[in-house]
């Protein structure tokens, strides 16, 4: 037997194991989407097909109530969330990263404690967040002592910007390992380039826009493409700091599995998905021309 049989025999037990717990589920989804299924009726294989039924619904209960319905707040709250931290995130990583470049004392030691907080679990941060965001706490002790009294929100309760909150505290938990990809992309950079440049006249905004930029183009596509997908798949912030009280689709979807809507849920997860592959290969082709190769 050749060896490309032995060697596609050698990735059959990763093929099964990924077949049943991710490409199974996922066909499984894809169909019952399209059912009544709520999980009380008779089991998955004793369901009505509805077509378009519950796809339907979600855009019906959207045009209807608009942004302040549930459905919509979920679809508004995710784009708010994703451009935020898609955008703020991207321009402080690369920030930090420029910084880190720099020669300078304790540089090993800063930029571990800037890497840090993704190591946490989501749970302690949360649960650290809520503690100092909670009515009466420590931020809104530090406000009155200030004399901003009127500056004082539910920062975890307030629909108008519970969101922003807790997408400010995904930028602090990520920022360290977005700056990390750019530091990355700043190290394949001669120095030679720099220098020249340098010799030549050009001011150091002159140096970045023309030599940096373009060439840590790659860093820049795989943070954007990165920090774009995770925020529109978020769940875990935004359901461990404030509930449901700031909903996204996914704590949207879950609350609909709490209450046996598996079909529309899943219905719900479908298009969520449908959404990320229209936002992300489409950015992920026009960054890519943007890169350039040494």
């Amino acid at each position: 037997m050749s060896k490309r049989f032995y060697s596609h025999l050698y990735m059959l037990p990763l093929l099964i194991i990924y077949s049943t717990l991710a490409l199974f589920p996922a066909i499984m989804g894809l169909c019952m989407s399209f059912t009544d299924w709520t999980g009380t009726s008779g089991g998955i294989f004793k369901v009505n097909f509805v077509g378009f039924y519950q796809f339907k619904s979600i855009y019906s209960q959207i045009k209807l109530m608009g942004i302040s319905g549930d459905v919509g707040e979920a679809f508004a709250n995710t784009f708010k969330y994703a451009v935020t931290v898609m955008i703020l995130i991207n321009i402080f990583g690369m920030l930090l990263a420029l910084i880190f470049d720099l020669p300078f004392k304790f540089k090993g030691f800063i930029r571990s404690a800037f890497f840090l907080p993704i190591i946490f679990s989501p749970l302690i941060i949360c649960f650290t967040f809520s503690a100092m965001l909670f009515p009466d706490g420590p931020i809104d002790q530090f406000l009155k002592n200030l004399g901003l009294v009127n500056y004082i929100h539910g920062w975890l309760t307030d629909h108008k910007i519970n969101i922003y909150v807790v997408s400010g505290i995904n930028i602090w938990m990520t920022l360290g390992f977005t700056a990390t990809i750019y530091l990355a992309g700043l190290k394949t950079i001669p120095n030679d380039l720099k220098e020249a440049a340098r010799v030549d006249g050009a001011s150091p905004w002159q140096n970045f826009r023309n030599i940096t930029l373009p060439l840590v183009a790659p860093s820049i596509t795989v943070s954007m493409v990165m920090s774009l997908v995770g925020s529109l798949k978020v769940f875990d912030l935004p359901y461990l700091l404030t509930g449901n009280q700031a909903f996204v689709i996914n704590t949207l979807v879950y609350a609909q599995f709490g209450n046996s809507l598996y079909a529309y849920g899943t219905a719900m997860s479908l298009i969520l998905f449908l959404i990320v592959c229209l936002l992300t290969f489409p950015m992920l082709k026009l960054l890519r021309k943007n890169e350039v190769q040494l």
